[in-house]
């Protein structure tokens, strides 16, 4: 190979690294989130965009202490001109009892969609017939993957 070959080839390598990188970093978000929704419940957790993947993990924690059981209701919605469009749920039940976390990991892939997600937490109510208790949905990430 000649030395002008060698060094085109070199150059044309590295573009092509520097390229891809940036590409990466450009579609490369994270952040935390918190739900603070109603007393007893506790949810926090991360979120990362990557390769058109949403990746959104955390814990629910039993803070009421009553014997009874904690979740918390997850949603992802695909945003298409402002509006939410819901298109998957998830709920993450801690049956663990006081001070415990139940933690949890999901991934969605939607290639060039805006994603929402929602959650909302829960004190499941004891006894048959009983009535859970809920917060209102809080979205908690609002992302283009």
């Amino acid at each position: 190979m000649t030395r002008f070959v060698r060094r085109g080839a070199a150059v044309l390598a590295g573009t092509a690294a520097a390229l891809l990188a940036s590409v990466s970093a450009a579609n490369a978000a994270s952040g935390t989130w918190s739900s603070g929704g109603i007393s007893g419940v506790h949810a926090q957790g991360s979120w990362k965009t990557e390769y058109s993947k949403l990746y959104f993990s955390g814990y629910v924690r039993d803070t009421a202490c009553d014997g009874n059981p904690v979740k918390l209701e997850i949603r992802f919605s695909q945003i298409i001109k402002g509006v939410p469009f819901w298109y998957r749920s998830e709920t993450v039940t801690n049956y663990n009892g006081c001070g415990t976390n139940r933690n949890f990991s999901y991934n969605t892939y939607q290639p060039g969609k805006t994603i929402a997600v929602s959650v909302k937490e829960c004190k499941i109510g004891g006894g048959l017939g009983s009535i859970d208790s809920c917060s209102g949905w809080a979205t908690v990430v609002n992302t283009a993957v």
